[in-house]
Parts: C-alpha cells; structure tokens; sequence
C-alpha cells in the first residue's frame, strides 16, 4: 500500500514523497512532518518517489564513470557498505523536479525509519539549492521569537543550540527551530523550520538540557510512533532583531556567545 506525503513549506516550496515502505518510527521517518497538509497537492514542486524504478539514463555524457547526465536530467548509484542507493533526477531547469529513489540501508534503521536515506542524500540537498535560488538561506541555527522579533543564535552541532532554545521557552519565547531556520534575504526576515519536531518535543518536555540520559532514549521510541506534535513554534515570520554566534574556547572549553555585527551580516 502506498503512503503518500504532502508538505508546504510556508508557501515557498510544496513537497510530495510516495514510498511502499512500513517505518515503525513515523516520527522519525519524515522530519519535515511539521509542514504536513492533509488534502495533499496537485503540482507540487519536488516529488520523491521512493521505490523499484528503472532509470531513463540513455543518451547520457557519463562523468567518471559514475553520473549520467543530459539536459534537465541527473542519474547516479552509490554504495556505501552501510547503504545501497540509486536515485534520478528530472528537472534541474526549473519546477518541478521528479525524484526516483531506489535504496537500502543495512541495520535496524531500514526497520525504523526506511525513508530518511531517500530524504537525506537527495531532496535536502535539493531543497537547499532550490530554496537560494528563490531568494532564501536556510541557516544551520536555532532561533527563538519574543515581542520585538527574531533572535538567532548560529554555531556548529555540539553548540548548545537547543539547549538554548529551550531555555528561552521556559521563560516565554516561541521557538523557530533548534536546528534550522529559514531566512527570507530580500526582506529581513526569518521563519520557523523544525525537523524532527517530535524528537524537540520529547526532548523539551523531558530534558533541562539536549543531552538525555539513557533511559530516557528509550522511551522516546515509542513516543516517535506517533506523528502528531504539540505546536511549541512560531507560525508566522518575524523580522530579525538579533543574530549570535555560538563557539567553545579553545583552552576553557567554555560556550562563548558572539553578537554578530552589522557588517557580518
């Protein structure tokens, strides 16, 4: 039976994905559930269809011996050890673009959340380049959202970012994300972007800090079976007041918080 999964991302970019695989871990399986529309879309933008396809590769250049290329067309296989994977791509002139992807990974995470290799070695990328094309940068941040704008706060994983963020919703802040934002370059402005929004959920009402104890780990299992999310984010987009840069000092080990200047941004 095939799952079909529609997202839009603030109106920006609308997103299908149809696979035939059973993940026991929904939660996990589509990170970008937070953007989900139940009546599905007619056009969207990207389509991933993740399953058994046969590729349309002839009249190709062949590129080490490894990328197929034509015009408005892209095909490539990998293996890894850990994962098998093919994957085409129509439509690299303009939208929409059609995703065929065909791959495995070993392990119980082919169990768990069988989609997220599809997600991760293609449409985000994807996603990415044609998010710039149209004007907007999607910064690896957390922010959070309080009377008077946006406050970002960018830096490296192992930064305290969620930490961060959910600190300042305990004291009454919304939040744009703990991993990711949106920002909107021509305008000045930021918009939320959660991925795993039930991992951040679990983690928020759980944990003080992002760092879970074991146990913990465990019953978040079950918790990512469910899909549906409390709404912890910030709907609409707000102008940025502030950006700040999270580093560790290299002798104390210390997180150190930055305000960026106007002439860095």
């Amino acid at each position: 039976m095939q799952v079909s999964k529609s997202y839009s991302i603030h109106g920006i970019i609308t997103i299908q994905i149809n696979t035939e695989n059973k993940s026991i871990l929904k939660g996990l399986n589509f990170p970008l559930s937070y953007f989900e529309v139940d009546n599905g879309i007619d056009k969207p933008d990207i389509t991933l269809n993740i399953g058994e396809f046969t590729p349309s590769n002839e009249n190709c250049y062949l590129v080490d011996h490894k990328y197929y290329i034509k015009r408005n067309y892209f095909y490539c296989q990998d293996n890894s050890g850990k994962a098998f994977w093919k994957a085409e791509i129509i439509g690299f002139e303009g939208l929409p673009t059609i995703i065929n992807f065909q791959g495995k990974i070993t392990g119980v995470h082919q169990v768990l959340a069988p989609d997220l290799l599809a997600q991760d070695v293609i449409v985000m990328p994807l996603f990415e380049i044609l998010l710039g094309l149209k004007g907007y940068f999607w910064v690896h941040g957390g922010g959070i959202v309080d009377n008077h704008g946006g406050i970002l706060f960018v830096g490296r994983s192992g930064s305290k970012k969620t930490t961060i963020v959910m600190d300042a919703m305990r004291n009454g802040f919304k939040s744009l994300g703990d991993e990711r934002v949106l920002l909107d370059i021509r305008k000045g402005r930021v918009y939320s972007f959660p991925i795993y929004p039930k991992i951040f959920e679990y983690t928020y009402r759980n944990s003080k800090t992002e760092n879970i104890d074991s146990f913990k780990k465990l019953l978040l299992i079950p918790y990512l079976r469910n899909e549906r999310f409390v709404d912890l984010w910030q709907k609409e987009a707000v102008g940025i007041k502030a950006i700040y840069i999270l580093k560790k000092d290299t002798k104390s080990n210390e997180l150190v918080i930055n305000p960026m200047s106007r002439d860095e941004s």
